[in-house]
């Protein structure tokens, strides 16, 4: 069983989340709370990134193989491949739109690992879309959409990262009026 403590683990800061966790109301005789969860997801902070040429008019199709290994807060992200596609973004309306597809690993570590692609900014572009993998294990792959054809050299970066964290971890604490002091 995890245990909340010990020193802190080496995220940038500022990492910091408050959220409540309701549940049925305890008995004024408790002595002791516990609350044990299977897992802990967080978003990191990163401030990391790759440049990317494309060239002066890439044709639709055009593929590159970046290789980049990018250190997101502690958790490898390996940029593995992007291809170019125009691509239909209404509902069969016509609304066209061109696509960067990026097919990135992001290695499972016993102390976590990546669950989705984080959010890849690239200036000009006009949205994203994230595939999450249907099993454990396999490419994260995310879509970075344009009205119009990107072209020469862009810089991919990104700012923050979803990371879970596999438990179970547990906290315990003694209410206030419980009696133990």
């Amino acid at each position: 069983m995890n245990k909340i403590s010990g020193p802190a683990p080496a995220f940038p800061s500022p990492n910091t989340a408050e959220g409540t966790l309701r549940c049925a109301p305890v008995s004024p005789s408790a002595r002791q709370l516990t609350v044990t969860v299977d897992t802990l997801g967080f978003n990191v902070r990163v401030k990391t990134g790759f440049a990317l040429d494309l060239g002066n008019n890439p044709p639709v199709g055009d593929a590159w193989s970046p290789d980049a290994w990018l250190d997101l807060g502690g958790f490898r992200l390996h940029v593995r491949s992007v291809q170019l596609r125009r691509l239909d973004v209404g509902a069969g309306d016509g609304l066209m739109r061109y696509v960067l597809d990026f097919e990135l690993d992001a290695p499972r570590t016993p102390r976590g690992y990546l669950p989705n692609a984080p959010f890849l900014h690239i200036e000009g572009a006009q949205g994203q879309q994230s595939e999450v993998p249907n099993q454990s294990s396999g490419p994260l792959r995310a879509g970075v959409y344009f009205e119009t054809l990107p072209k020469g050299r862009v810089q991919v970066n990104i700012e923050e990262a979803t990371v879970v964290i596999p438990g179970p971890w547990s906290i315990r604490w003694t209410p206030s009026g419980s009696g133990q002091r």
